[in-house]
């Protein structure tokens, strides 16, 4: 059975951050879509983060911190 997509959610903080680095949402989705390298994992104020290296579909590398919310 195929893998259910990411649903992703962006708050108009990250969306701040995101546009304070010139790159888009979709951008950023795209990297997670790729195949990205798992650079690590950490507790942010009690928060588990993840962070990942990878490319857009232009080929943009990026490095993306995300998080699990159900």
């Amino acid at each position: 059975m195929p893998e259910e997509p990411a649903n992703f959610e962006w708050d108009p903080a990250n969306l701040r951050h995101l546009a304070r680095h010139r790159v888009t949402p979709a951008e950023a989705e795209e990297v997670m879509e790729n195949d990205p390298t798992d650079l690590g994992y950490d507790v942010v104020e009690g928060e588990p983060r993840w962070t990942v290296a990878g490319h857009t579909n232009l080929i943009r590398v990026l490095v993306v911190t995300w998080t699990f919310r159900e």
